[in-house]
């Protein structure tokens, strides 16, 4: 096989070339013997193969591959596999060797190629990795724990059981808010498909009696003639609200603060939302100290994975305490985003030398807390959404059936 490379010689000039060996890590090796130190290492023929794709089947994003984002539940696959294999006794080098072959995801295959050839030219798994986005901090910083202590198949066996809690924990969200969002959808449609097909008839039929329409008939006529002949107006008016929101959400940081505090204070969504920053807080912290991660990196991973701001800046208000030299419980004692359940749990944890498996605990409570909340939601919505349901739908079959009364009564007094 023919690579062209890039390297750099002893002066720290570059150097271009081309080289033939039997694969990318021979090549990369002849080229050190030459020494050369290889900067990029690309096979010819499939950068042939790359031109000659369908521009169906071509990778035609213009974004760097290093802010590329690939899903969690592709990492926890990665996260997983790295484990077994290493643990199996497995060389890093091979087990990336075999994943980046095996893999099937163009981007992530990418982001692994790249990696791969650090790891044969010597840089470490960590530091390889720091170079994409789409790997979180927790992994990075259990990563570079696992190689200062010999230990990389516990610290992607911590990675991938802290992916799976939060995977599951995401699933059991959306199962529980896809229902009522559903039904919504499936409302607006009714009344949409009532408002332009059907009542444009009653209104006809109305029209040829001289009778007075009731309010509620009136408003439905009303909407039924913004539907057909202005509709084009929501859908403008949908863009404008929603490019107002984003850019006030990203431009203003006291908003996004408010919105966020607003959120927690929400009845029973409020709560729910609480128990699942408690439990993704504590889960990550545990993980990070039980890797062997100082207390003020995990701090600092275990807040940014918290996606409420206001939560955030609790939690960094915290983290600044702990630097000078603060407790844990001391500090969130003066800015707690949760509950005092939490802040006496550390603080018997810290006491006893057991905070990462106290952690733990608090956070195998406060999951087992979500997933009441979330049932007792979900039983909560169903009879809700069929009473919102009804009285929509029911509005509108009373608004098309109420003057059939008074046309009928008309027509009595005729006869």
């Amino acid at each position: 096989m023919t690579f062209k490379y890039i390297a750099e010689n002893a002066s720290k000039s570059k150097v271009k070339g081309s080289i033939e060996a039997e694969n990318q890590i021979e090549a990369i090796q002849k080229l050190q013997e030459q020494g050369l130190f290889p900067l990029s290492v690309t096979d010819v023929q499939q950068v042939l193969i790359e031109k000659n794709e369908s521009i169906l089947t071509r990778d035609i994003t213009l974004i760097d591959i290093h802010k590329k984002k690939v899903s969690r539940k592709k990492m926890l696959t990665f996260a997983n596999q790295m484990a077994i294999m290493i643990r199996s006794g497995v060389p890093l080098t091979t087990a990336m060797d075999i994943l980046t072959l095996e893999e099937s995801d163009r981007t992530l295959k990418k982001i692994l190629e790249a990696v791969r050839m650090d790891l044969h030219l010597g840089v470490r798994l960590s530091a390889a990795m720091r170079k994409f986005k789409t790997f979180p901090d927790i992994m990075l910083s259990m990563i570079e724990a696992g190689e200062a202590d010999g230990r990389l198949d516990t610290a992607f066996d911590r990675i991938a059981k802290t992916m799976n809690k939060e995977l599951q924990l995401r699933s059991k969200i959306r199962g529980a808010s896809g229902y009522p969002i559903f039904l919504l959808c499936l409302t607006a449609a009714m009344v949409i498909t009532i408002s332009v097909f059907v009542l444009p008839r009653f209104v006809m039929i109305y029209s040829g009696f001289d009778s007075e329409l009731p309010a509620i008939t009136k408003a439905m006529i009303a909407f039924s003639d913004f539907m057909v002949h202005r509709w084009y107006t929501i859908p403008i008016a949908v863009a404008i609200l929603i490019l107002i929101w984003q850019s006030i959400k990203k431009y203003s940081e006291e908003f996004r603060i408010g919105l966020g505090k607003f959120k927690l204070r929400l009845p029973v969504i409020g709560k729910l939302l609480k128990r699942i920053y408690a439990a993704r807080f504590c889960e990550i912290l545990s993980s990070m100290s039980l890797a062997g991660i100082d207390i003020t990196d995990g701090f600092r991973v275990a807040a940014n994975t918290i996606k409420n701001p206001y939560v955030k800046k609790l939690l960094f208000g915290v983290l600044e305490d702990i630097r000078v030299g603060s407790t844990i419980s001391a500090a969130m004692d003066k800015n707690n985003p949760f509950d005092r359940l939490l802040l006496s749990m550390i603080r018997t944890g810290e006491e006893s030398g057991m905070l990462p498996e106290t952690l733990t605990k608090m956070a195998e409570l406060y999951e087992e807390q979500t997933n009441e909340s979330i049932k007792m939601l979900s039983s909560l919505m169903e009879p809700t959404m069929t009473v919102i349901i009804a009285a929509i739908v029911g509005t509108v079959v009373i608004s098309m059936v109420l003057p059939m009364f008074g046309i009928y009564s008309l027509i009595g007094s005729a006869m």
